[in-house]
């Protein structure tokens, strides 16, 4: 059905949660003693910091046809407390094989809300190419929005801003594509070989008709 959860994961590799552990402090500090920190949701020269729990970003991989599968994370995001308050959420990835890296922090309060309340048998999809966000738990079968923008697109056509069914979900995300890119995605590669041979049957059929009347011509002739 779409999407296999057995692939999926909800706890980042020691290594990862290692190098999060080590790195985050010196990255936030540099934002935090810079006139800047205010548009990061910061507190200026506040060096009261914490990371919360790193969540794997697990990738929604969708085809030209509409096929849905799920790629190991190569993403891990966690979000960053100042002073026992919610910030920002702090973002690694393994840019290529053995390494790890810090690709930066700024998402949206929404967003950060969202990732710092995730349950703990929740698992964190995402689409980086058509941006969506969301949080699918197998136990209630259920797929939520997470963040302002997949909460609207979800408002916006009526579904439950709590959460849907898998079913349900694969059907948004194929509707969601076709309606706003329909130059990339159809799903006629599914389908188009039954009407190839439909078509060659009624070919032979009209040649047929064509055949039989030119006979019957000729003998009548």
């Amino acid at each position: 059905m779409g999407f296999d959860e057995s692939k999926m994961e909800n706890r980042a590799p020691a290594e990862v949660e290692g190098f999060a552990e080590e790195n985050y402090r010196s990255f936030i500090l540099d934002i935090v003693s810079d006139s800047n920190a205010a548009a990061f949701n910061f507190t200026k020269g506040d060096q009261d910091l914490k990371l919360g729990r790193l969540i794997p970003e697990n990738r929604l991989v969708i085809d030209k046809h509409l096929n849905i599968t799920v790629e190991a994370p190569a993403h891990w995001v966690a979000p960053v407390y100042q002073s026992g308050e919610l910030k920002n959420a702090f973002d690694i990835y393994n840019p290529s094989k053995g390494k790890i890296a810090i690709a930066g922090i700024s998402y949206s309060g929404g967003f950060t809300r969202e990732i710092a309340y995730l349950e703990e048998e929740e698992f964190y999809l995402h689409s980086r190419p058509f941006e969506f966000d969301f949080a699918y738990s197998p136990s209630k079968n259920k797929v939520r929005p997470l963040g302002d923008s997949s909460i609207r697109q979800f408002e916006e056509i009526g579904l439950d801003p709590n959460g849907i069914t898998k079913t349900e979900f694969i059907a948004f995300v194929k509707q969601h594509l076709k309606n706003n890119y329909p130059d990339q995605f159809n799903e006629e590669g599914v389908n188009r070989y039954p009407y190839i041979l439909g078509g060659i049957a009624l070919l032979i059929l009209i040649l047929g008709f064509l055949l039989l009347r030119r006979q019957k011509r000729s003998m009548n002739g």
